[in-house]
């Protein structure tokens, strides 16, 4: 009995793609083992074709040279099916090495686990702030429009900048943090609210960033929406929701220190708000018309990386 390639095409799509689970675990594979599915490949020619094709869809890599190492120019058609890239960084850069998208022509998504315990994920040739790129070729990042970056420690605005100088067609941006901007004291720290923690907090029409990620991104013509998740402490003094009422202050990522302090000032509390809703369109990307916040309870560290 023969299938069809459309048939064999969807039962293959469903094994590796629909069985993937995503982790907030830094450095895993999301891909299912090996082991588990290699046999389909070998019922037949066609079968193989279809499910290689897929398999290698998502390149998982964790060294800067794998997409040019002799084990992958073995196989010249992965270059021609690769179309999300999955970067793990293992150790603190050296000044020449860089993740690069090299001969990998429709790669258009790129994630990058960046563990907490390294050094910042940009570097930059000048003194000036808002210089930096990251450790990523400029050859193919004009072609990413979905970017995921996760880990990070202390996430300043210079590594927005850093994302926004490095991939100038971004559509969607991902970031997976354990720490925050406060725009108010200008330094990073974990979010704390009243227990029960929101789930999530939708903002629309290009508002809900801290002002100095706003600035950041606002020369990405392309980005339209900014998803973020965040570890949070259910030990705060502020209360935040997604009800009617619970986010009165648009909270966008302000310390449960600065809250409580400033707030108490109903004038200053309502002109920073003020301030928040009517951010100027040149200060904040064009095309942005939707920003996600995630809450995950913070239960302790996770930052290390599996050991292969």
């Amino acid at each position: 009995m023969q299938f069809p390639p459309e048939l064999i095409y969807r039962i293959v799509y469903f094994l590796i793609h629909e069985s993937q689970t995503d982790t907030d675990q830094l450095g895993v594979n999301i891909k299912p083992p090996w082991s588990s599915v290699h046999g389909f490949s070998q019922v037949s020619r066609t079968f193989r074709t279809i499910f290689l094709e897929n398999w290698f869809q998502r390149l998982y890599i964790t060294s800067w040279d794998d997409v040019t190492s002799q084990d992958i120019l073995m196989f010249p058609d992965i270059f021609g099916w690769a179309k999300e890239l999955h970067c793990v960084q293992k150790s603190n850069p050296a000044a020449t090495q860089y993740w690069t998208t090299n001969g990998l022509t429709k790669v258009r998504k790129v994630r990058l686990d960046w563990p907490c315990s390294l050094r910042p994920p940009y570097y930059s040739m000048s003194s000036s702030y808002e210089a930096a790129v990251l450790f990523f070729a400029p050859t193919g990042a004009a072609r990413i429009t979905d970017f995921d970056l996760r880990g990070v420690d202390y996430p300043t605005p210079r590594v927005i900048y850093a994302i926004a100088n490095t991939f100038s067609a971004l559509q969607r941006l991902r970031l997976t943090l354990p720490e925050i901007w406060c725009g108010l004291c200008n330094t990073c720290s974990t979010p704390q609210f009243k227990d029960p923690l929101p789930l999530t907090i939708v903002y629309k029409d290009g508002v809900g960033l801290p002002a100095h990620y706003l600035k950041a991104l606002s020369a990405l013509q392309r980005l339209e929406i900014v998803d973020i998740t965040v570890s949070a402490h259910p030990w705060g003094g502020t209360t935040l929701s997604a009800e009617k009422g619970g986010n009165d202050n648009m909270w966008s990522g302000e310390c449960d220190s600065c809250m409580i302090l400033n707030y108490a000032d109903e004038e200053f509390r309502a002109d920073w708000v003020e301030r928040k809703r009517k951010m100027p369109r040149e200060s904040r990307p064009p095309s942005l018309r939707e920003v996600v916040w995630r809450f995950r309870r913070d239960v302790g560290s996770s930052d290390s990386l599996d050991e292969e």
